[in-house]
């Protein structure tokens, strides 16, 4: 250690010199580096959302909860089944083994869900959410009208969520709240952006 000390002093200026070129080589990488605001994390939970609008809870539990529970307990791999039922939603968390591959997990969910969907209410469409950063809304509107469910629920599908959809680094949209149905509630457009959308350059104002 004393040889090494003595070494670095009698030779300050190359220290310096291979000091800076280190520094200069990290500052260049640094900014290489791929970076994103909310990077994509697959985690073994997925969620299954249900609405069924002026339902009450209890209703939401016996009806739409129980029997998707009961159905998602008995694909292979899950290992926690929680159901949360609230005035017009149904909520089921899943949480997975690690390891398995989400895509097939995500598809043995669908196939237990469309196995009771028979017997779940009328109008009712259960939303399987797979656990990942990606699929987080990034942005959620609320719309509201003076004109009725219905229209303003058809204006929304028709003219709006086009126009969102084809904004450059949109992914995906999707409109909740649906009163084509007839049951009252206010439509919800719910945007997706791709994984890398953070890391992409700012458009000139």
């Amino acid at each position: 250690m004393h040889h090494l000390a003595h070494l670095s002093l009698a030779n300050r200026a190359v220290v310096a010199l291979l000091t800076l070129i280190i520094a200069v080589a990290g500052f260049v990488s640094m900014g290489s580096l791929k970076q994103e605001l909310i990077p994509p994390i697959s985690v073994p939970q997925t969620t299954i959302l249900t609405t069924a609008v002026g339902s009450s809870p209890e209703l939401i539990d016996e009806q739409i909860s129980l029997p998707l529970s009961k159905a998602i307990k008995g694909v292979s791999g899950v290992e926690t089944v929680s159901a949360a039922s609230a005035p017009s939603v149904s909520t089921i968390t899943v949480a997975t083994e690690y390891g398995l591959d989400q895509d097939e997990v995500e598809s043995s969910l669908r196939e237990a869900v469309d196995s009771v969907s028979g017997k779940l209410p009328e109008g009712t469409s259960p939303e399987i959410l797979a656990g990942s950063t990606s699929d987080i809304p990034v942005v959620m509107l609320t719309a509201s009208s003076d004109a009725s469910a219905e229209e303003l629920s058809h204006s929304l599908e028709t003219a709006v969520l086009p126009e969102v959809k084809g904004i450059e680094g949109v992914r995906d949209v999707q409109l909740s709240g649906d009163t084509s149905s007839g049951s009252p509630s206010t439509p919800t457009p719910r945007s997706w952006l791709p994984p890398d959308w953070a890391s992409r350059p700012s458009p000139p104002p």
